[in-house]
């Protein structure tokens, strides 16, 4: 006899049947706010169903740069030293030719943040709600379908 969809569906096979579809909606919210394709951040996200629940994996600084704003003006300044690798780090032309240094550089990087701030992509609500919605849904499609075989099951002389 075969079993039917309620027999083989558990809380963890119903968050891995919704999984892909929660990811590819991520990604196209994260893509409409500013992120690129090509990102380490964009590859770097991954979902994973655990047992009743599910986990968003990504780098460290999702969090930060998903924020409204990540850094307010006139707060307190980036520490130079820190500028100056990130300089170096992504090789950022410094513009020697106009004879820049890479202190000059980082100290004029250091003057725009603390003038104007940090703005963040500002994708996390937007993020939340949209899984929150394809959530409700499937679980609305899976759960009907359930309820329909239940009651096209239902004998009313047994």
């Amino acid at each position: 006899m075969a079993k039917t969809l309620k027999e083989k569906l558990t809380i963890h096979k119903v968050l891995k049947l919704i999984q892909n579809d929660i990811l590819i909606a991520v990604r196209k919210v994260l893509v409409e706010h500013g992120l690129k394709r090509k990102s380490d951040l964009y590859k770097s996200i991954e979902l994973k169903a655990k047992y009743n629940s599910m986990e968003l994996f990504a780098l460290d600084y999702f969090a930060y740069v998903g924020a409204i704003q990540t850094r307010k003006k006139l707060e307190r300044k980036v520490p130079i030293d820190a500028l100056i690798h990130w300089i170096r780090h992504y090789r950022i032309p410094v513009g020697r030719s106009k004879g820049r240094t890479v202190v000059q550089l980082a100290y004029q990087i250091q003057s725009a943040i603390y003038r104007n701030g940090i703005k963040g992509k500002a994708y996390n609500v937007p993020v939340a709600e949209v899984t929150e919605q394809i959530m409700k849904d499937r679980l609305e499609d899976i759960f009907g379908d359930i309820i329909i075989q239940d009651f096209d099951e239902f004998d009313p002389t047994k």
